[in-house]
């Protein structure tokens, strides 16, 4: 038996394990016309609830503190950079000495997504309490004021970022959204499943192999939505 898609899954895990679901149709070689207009119409209902669940501002509003966060970051590389050719030995060596933490991140931190990159900032900043970086950044002028300033840049787009977040989970429940999912999960679970149960039995040979690959992925999604449920659950016990 192929397990339906539990109706607590979100709005883009659906998306997510549908597209996975068609995409995979073409490598199993099944002539089957039906089931390849059921896949074109469910990955339709896919693209349609994958633009009503994104919005453009929790992009762009993310976009603009990750701007700022990135002229911070590159305020203080480029400072301490400087301050590596300063003639004071003892300024350059307290330079040379940041400038190893910053060279091991490196610019490219900037580049990517913004979670990995919220990670790397977070610890830098980490690090650069701590000796031999702590007290470099004190014996350098305006280090100590940059690297506050990119503390502010980062606790900024974490907040700003789970504001949105929030208001993304509030947005996926209005009608449009909610609608759409339905739809979908209608689509695979009294459509696609129910024909592919049905043509196991009359022709197990050429359906059998698809069907166990929708078995393990939707499992696995299950798996993770009844994880989520029993951890609200519990802390509303709390």
């Amino acid at each position: 038996m192929i397990p339906k898609i539990l109706s607590q899954t979100r709005a883009l895990e659906a998306y997510s394990l549908s597209i996975k679901i068609c995409e995979q149709l073409s490598d199993y070689n099944i002539n089957d016309t039906y089931l390849n207009q059921l896949s074109s119409s469910i990955l339709e209902t896919s693209n349609q609830l994958l633009q009503a669940s994104n919005k453009t501002k929790y992009k762009s509003e993310l976009t603009n503190k990750d701007q700022e966060r990135d002229y911070r970051f590159r305020a203080i590389y480029y400072l301490v950079q400087g301050y590596t050719y300063h003639p004071d030995q003892s300024i350059k060596t307290h330079a040379e000495t940041l400038m190893q933490l910053f060279i091991h991140f490196g610019l490219e931190t900037l580049n990517k997504n913004f979670s990995a990159e919220s990670t790397y900032i977070q610890a830098i900043l980490l690090r650069l309490k701590k000796d031999p970086y702590s007290k470099a950044s004190e014996e350098l002028s305006g280090v100590l004021e940059n690297i506050e300033r990119l503390k502010i840049a980062q606790d900024d787009f974490k907040q700003t970022e789970q504001v949105l977040m929030k208001q993304r989970v509030k947005e996926e429940k209005e009608p449009k959204t909610t609608q759409l999912k339905l739809k979908l999960l209608k689509q695979v679970n009294s459509q696609l499943i129910v024909y592919l149960e049905a043509m196991i039995l009359a022709n197990k040979e050429t359906y059998g192999s698809y069907a166990d690959f929708i078995k393990v992925v939707i499992l696995k999604n299950n798996t993770t939505v009844k994880k989520r449920l029993k951890k609200y659950q519990s802390q509303n016990i709390e």
